[in-house]
């Protein structure tokens, strides 16, 4: 680089080329100084004023000349302005001066001052203590001129201020009015609302009053021929014709809007006019009858004409059902579009013929003139409709009525705007249907729940028994279109309601059920001495054996084995179902009640069991439920707590004569959540062989002691079809599973989602080396075991990434996946758990997007360095867990507040103590959501932002997110 020298003149700081004196040594000259700061004269370093350079005669250089310091930055002060404002003190000194100035002199002073000193001494102290005199008048005068002043700016200042409050009062008064106003608006707006629902319901009240005796029987009708086998145009006056009854239908009849999208297992109702469905009636006074009824059933058959020619376009021939015709009337041959046209134009020719031209023919003739896509409704309407004595006397033409039924098998039914319709059966359950479904979604909604269309599903959480039972009621009653239900029981129920509520589920429609009991250790008693089970849960075994149910999800069930019975000898619960999740906590006891259960269940291809637990208690669990055993079981032979499980197992087996499980031969899905050893190993004995396990998608097991060798079998017969494999062993095993499958099908090249915290044989791991590379996986997990797989994964695909128990330099593979500018990045969840000296961590946070972050187990320090960095501008949910979480730390996120999501959440988990003191403490500090207050501030975040959880909590939402991953 060329030598240069840095001058700084306030902010302003230059580099400045020196030059190179004839002895070889740098300088920098004043003139080359001030081209770039003209006002510059003196030069300081440190404070320190640097003098000009002389030449060897003692002379200084012209131009001037300045050392050079290169490791220095040289500090310029200019010169003085010659026209500088005069100070205060200046222009005092100066009229000191002119006072002096102005004072008599005397000749012989001079010679007075010589020879008297103390004459000149006294002379001089005059002349200070005038001097003293003028500054202090001065500064007085000084001081009453800067008061005068100041007085009119600091009343200017206290006038604004009064009139910026009393700009604020007007302005408050003015909102306040806009409130009370808004408010006025909106009540007199409801007010208007309901009386214009009062005034319909009263118009339809009125309408219903009158066409209720108006209308007794159906007023839509036609005449067609007799018999179609004899039908000729030229003999229409010589057939003999019935008298058919049209369906009313409209858009009354259909679905109510809000319900169009329903999941509806009817079958599709056609709200076209349509015959109904009878096989007419023959007239007794056939004259009598045209004369009175001809011009208003031709010109219905008119219409019914028009309609039949504009159906071939815009529906199929369903408008008149000639194929409903069909069905209905007796000793009619097969009847097409063209014969019912026929028959209609027959009838049409005959009325024409019986009937003189009248006005009523007349005013249908126009209907030859309207356009095709007229509506069918709207032309029915247009003619004037038969009332009162015409509809009670058209009973007395008809030969052969139905008795105890009404006219044509036709239903009455009121619309909203209160006119009576008669429509068909079908027509009349459709309305009915819609209807009641309307009236249910209002009473779910009612109740908090809520209904979404597209699924048919209900969600909604009761906490009486009242509403638990009437929901249930609605449900079969009003609720055909519910197939989906996520039912919560937020209070203290009874065997009653559970009873209920299965009934009535077998009752419905629902084939997918989620239910949670909210049930705990600490809601329930423990089961009594002597008693084979607490007749709590009885009613949920029925929900197995129904046929209907194809999913359900249990939650939230505590001590499941102790609280259902075993089902009786010669009893099979014979289950349909597809897909069963018991998303609870599984003790030993419930092992054998769920065993049973699944082998009889041969078509599950979905099953998950066990709830993520968050803590490993697994050994602890055994030896609890060996110690309960030995007072009702032999002693055992051994101590060791595995073997003992074993051996339990092996005499309650055998104790209860369990029934020889089904081959889950349909099972796609497997996934055990929690430590079950005991429950693995009975499960994979209920499984076929590998062969016809052959394939399985997804084989999930988190926070297991161990993988089973037949899952492992499981596993290899399934690798060329395998979509999710996630593998989370809780304790480190001295046998290495081994995952290596020797074929010619590419083993696991389906894989969509990985995550092998597991220890794994060395062949294994080299041909997961090979194959991952070739994989787009979206989620990929690895621990401190399977960290030798970072450098083979392609990371431009994935969505979800999980470290534990690594250090940095194990994450180089990822800070060079994700260092490339031009590498794409789709990462939206990353989990660190673990994970040590993590300086460069930041810059990676800096360039990711996330919407979730896991942070578990860093320490104070890796919070600091990751915190400042972090990419917010996605952010949804940070996850922090014993990580020595504090109120500095919690000032770093608070502070970056503006650069906050609408979404984000704060989740801290809230560290475990046995110590009072030590938990009176936490209860009152960070990790307590009252400490926060509802708005927070730069230091503190507000409450609405912060979740405190126990760790088990965080580790189960961990744990959810891995699964939900799978589903997304």
């Amino acid at each position: 680089m060329r030598p240069h020298q840095k001058f700084r003149l306030g902010f302003q700081v230059e580099s400045i080329a020196v030059r190179q004196a004839a002895n070889g040594k740098y300088y920098s000259e004043l003139t080359d100084i001030q081209d770039t700061f003209p006002n510059a004269s003196r030069f300081k370093v440190d404070g320190v004023t640097l003098i000009y350079l002389q030449d060897e005669n003692g002379r200084r250089y012209e131009p001037k000349r300045i050392e050079h310091c290169p490791d220095e930055t040289i500090d310029i002060i200019v010169e003085a302005s010659v026209h500088a404002p005069v100070s205060d003190s200046t222009a005092l000194m100066g009229h000191v001066a002119s006072i002096t100035a102005t004072r008599p002199s005397s000749p012989t002073l001079d010679g007075q001052l010589s020879r008297s000193p103390l004459a000149a001494l006294d002379t001089i102290a005059t002349a200070a203590v005038r001097t003293l005199q003028v500054v202090e008048h001065s500064s007085a005068q000084n001081a009453a001129n800067h008061q005068e002043l100041m007085s009119p700016i600091i009343r200017t200042f206290e006038h604004t201020a009064q009139v910026l409050q009393h700009t604020n009062l007007l302005l408050q008064g003015q909102e306040d009015a806009r409130i009370r106003d808004e408010e006025m608006h909106r009540m007199q707006q409801q007010t208007f609302d309901r009386l214009v629902v009062t005034q319909q319901r009263v118009d339809a009240l009125l309408v219903q009053n009158y066409e209720l005796h108006e209308y007794p029987i159906p007023r839509r009708f036609v005449i067609l021929p007799d018999s179609y086998t004899t039908l000729d145009p030229r003999k229409v006056v010589s057939q003999r014709y019935r008298l058919y009854f049209l369906c009313e239908c409209g858009e009354h009849c259909s679905a109510d809007e809000d319900l169009e999208n329903t999941a509806s297992i009817s079958i599709p109702v056609k709200n076209q006019v349509h015959l109904a469905k009878h096989e007419g009636y023959e007239l007794t006074r056939p004259t009598e009858f045209y004369n009175r009824y001809g011009p208003y059933v031709l010109g219905l058959l008119r219409i019914l004409k028009h309609c039949l020619a504009v159906t071939a376009v815009v529906a199929p021939a369903v408008s008149l059902a000639y194929n409903e015709v069909k069905d209905v009337m007796q000793g009619v041959e097969s009847v097409t579009k063209n014969t019912m046209e026929l028959a209609i134009s027959s009838s049409i020719a005959f009325l024409e013929q019986h009937l003189e031209i009248n006005d009523a023919a007349e005013n249908i003739a126009n209907l030859q003139q309207m356009q095709s896509g007229d509506d069918t409704m709207d032309m029915i309407s247009d003619l004037r409709a038969l009332e009162g004595a015409d509809l009670r006397r058209l009973d007395t033409f008809l030969r052969n009525k139905d008795k105890d039924k009404v006219l044509g098998n036709l239903y009455r039914i009121i619309t909203a705007e209160g006119h009576v319709k008669w429509v068909c059966l079908q027509h009349y359950q459709a309305s009915y249907r819609a209807s009641a479904m309307k009236a249910f979604i209002q009473t779910v909604e009612a109740t908090g729940g809520t209904y979404d269309p597209h699924l048919g599903k209900v969600t909604i959480t009761f906490q009486s028994s009242t509403a638990h039972k009437a929901f249930f009621n609605d449900l079969v009653n009003q609720a055909a279109d519910v197939t989906e239900l996520d039912v919560a029981l937020d209070w203290t129920f009874g065997s009653s309601d559970l009873s209920h509520l299965v009934k009535k589920i077998a009752q419905s429609n629902v084939m997918v059920l989620r239910l949670n009991l909210m049930d705990d250790a600490t809601t329930r008693i423990a089961m009594p001495p002597g008693l084979d089970y607490i007749p709590t849960y009885r009613s949920l075994i029925k929900l197995f054996s129904n046929n209907k149910l194809q999913h359900l999800d249990l939650i939230g069930v505590y001590s499941f084995g102790n609280k259902t019975p075993s089902p009786s000898k010669g009893q099979q619960v014979s289950s349909s179902l597809r897909t069963l999740h018991f998303s609870c906590p599984i003790h030993p006891t419930d092992e054998i009640r769920l065993m049973e259960i699944i082998s009889h269940s041969p078509s599950l291809t979905d099953l998950r069991l066990g709830r993520f637990s968050g803590s490993l208690q697994f050994f602890t669990v055994l030896e609890a439920f060996t110690t309960a055993l030995a007072t009702i079981l032999p002693p055992l032979r051994t101590a060791d707590p595995i073997e003992a499980m074993s051996q339990l197992a092996h005499r309650i087996h055998n104790r209860h004569s369990r029934p020889s499980p089904a081959r889950l031969s349909d099972l796609r899905s497997l996934h055990i959540y929690g430590p079950m050893e005991s429950l693995v190993a009975k499960l994979v004995d209920s499984l076929p062989d590998c062969l016809s396990m052959s394939s399985m998608t997804d084989i999930v097991l988190i926070d297991v002691p161990n993988v089973h060798r037949r899952v492992q079998d499981f596993i290899r017969a399934s690798s060329s079809v395998l979509q999710v494999l996630i593998l989370l062993v809780s304790a480190s095993t001295n046998e290495p599973a081994d995952l290596c499958v020797f074929q010619s099908i590419p083993p696991y090249s389906n894989l969509t989602h990985l995550h092998l915290g597991l220890e794994l044989a060395t062949s294994s791991l080299q041909q997961l080396a090979l194959i991952i590379p070739t994989l787009r996986l979206i989620y990929f997990g690895a621990d401190h075991r399977s960290k030798s797989l970072l450098p083979y994964v392609n990371y431009t695909s994935l969505r979800s990434l999980s470290l534990v128990g690594m250090n940095e330099v194990d994450l180089d593979p990822i800070f060079q996946a994700f260092g490339m500018e031009c590498q794409p990045c789709q990462l939206e969840t990353l989990t660190l758990a673990s994970v040590g000296n993590i300086n460069r961590l930041p810059e990676l946070l800096r360039v990711i997007h996330l919407k979730q972050l896991y942070l578990f187990y860093l320490g104070k320090t890796a919070l600091e360095v990751i915190l400042p960095d972090l990419d917010l501008s996605e952010l949804t949910l940070l996850s922090i867990l014993d990580s020595e979480y504090d109120w500095p730390t919690e000032e770093i996120i608070a502070s970056r507040s503006q650069e906050f999501t609408d979404q984000l959440q704060i989740h801290l988990g809230r560290p475990q103590s046995k110590d009072l003191e030590v938990r009176r403490i936490l209860s009152r500090g960070v990790f307590s959501e009252k400490a926060h207050s509802l708005q927070g501030s730069s230091t503190t975040l507000p409450r609405s932002r912060v979740r405190i959880l126990d760790d088990s909590d965080i580790i189960n939402n961990y744990y959810q997110s891995i699964v939900s991953s799978i589903s997304s």
